[in-house]
């Protein structure tokens, strides 16, 4: 099968200090991958890379076929590579239901805003806001204003504004941040759905009961570089992994004082 998304050797360099370091991953479709890592891993700079946002240094970035590495990120997501960031920036003025409307055009989402204010939008636009809200499971949020909503509830709205787009691969950047172990459990049951649905995702976070539950394969980036991958119980049992993440020696060895 040919890979949705694949980089191959892609370096990020910012003042000399290699953010990203030869990094080669690759995305195959109707599954969901996983980027896990410390903080300052690396990880929020390679999907910047991915999307447009971060100027690689070398290596390239395919998506469907096609070398996107020098795309800046408008034109990117309009081939259906979307992304999400970890900070939500939703329009606060304006219902659930207008958020994802306002994302359902990416190339003019500027000259539909006012017809989207006064509901005169069309058939296709109206279709794709309904099918992201019920994939996301928050049709019932759907006049509800962001600041109304609990965190977990702002993190699906999000999710579903970048559904909206009807996107071939989503990129979702720390979509568990902040959110209680209830509401962990609840996306993970919600991103899996997403992939019966034909959604195709990449995924970075912190959080390794999600990763681990939800992921078909996972990278592990380590100070720029990938140092494991595998499947969820390969990366988990990995020597290299469990290094990274509690340190090389967990006490004293037999001859230590």
């Amino acid at each position: 099968m040919t890979a949705l998304l694949e980089t191959r050797g892609l370096t990020v360099t910012y003042g000399g200090i290699n953010a990203n370091d030869d990094v080669t991953i690759s995305v195959e479709p109707g599954t969901i991958v996983g980027l896990i890592g410390a903080n300052g891993a690396g990880k929020t700079t390679f999907i910047d890379a991915i999307t447009g946002f971060a100027r690689v240094s070398s290596g390239r970035v395919t998506f469907a076929g096609e070398d996107v590495t020098g795309l800046q990120p408008h034109p990117r997501s309009r081939r259906g590579l979307v992304r999400t960031f970890q900070s939500l920036e939703l329009f606060e003025d304006l219902t659930v239901w207008d958020n994802l409307l306002v994302a359902c055009d990416t190339t003019r989402w500027w000259t539909l805003l006012p017809d989207l204010l006064r509901r005169s939008q069309g058939d296709k636009v109206a279709s794709q806001a309904r099918w992201a809200l019920a994939t996301a499971g928050i049709e019932h949020l759907a006049d509800r204003l962001p600041q109304e909503l609990s965190h977990g509830q702002r993190k699906l709205v999000g999710v579903a504004r970048a559904l909206a787009a009807r996107p071939q691969l989503l990129l979702l950047d720390e979509p568990a941040a902040g959110l209680d172990a209830v509401e962990s459990a609840e996306l993970s049951t919600r991103l899996r759905g997403l992939v019966e649905e034909g959604v195709t995702m990449f995924l970075i976070d912190h959080d390794m009961g999600l990763m681990m539950t939800v992921c078909d394969y996972v990278y592990v980036l380590d100070f720029g570089r990938i140092i494991a991958h595998g499947t969820p119980a390969e990366v988990r049992n990995d020597p290299r992994v469990i290094a990274a993440y509690l340190g090389s020696s967990h006490g004293p060895t037999e001859g230590e004082a």
